[in-house]
């Protein structure tokens, strides 16, 4: 877990994260899962996480 926050964190990295970020928003069957998150906040995010 702790090596997953260490990817997202690093400087090196932010710029390949800030790219995926803006194509997975361009992506129509996401970008309304993405904006209620956005205006939701975490109550939002909880929704919509993934169940294994």
């Amino acid at each position: 877990m702790s090596s997953m926050l260490e990817s997202l964190t690093s400087p090196s990295n932010k710029d390949q994260l800030e790219e995926r970020m803006a194509r997975i928003k361009e992506d129509p069957s996401l970008k309304h899962i993405l904006d209620e998150i956005e205006t939701g906040g975490p109550a939002a995010m909880m929704r919509f996480r993934w169940q294994n």
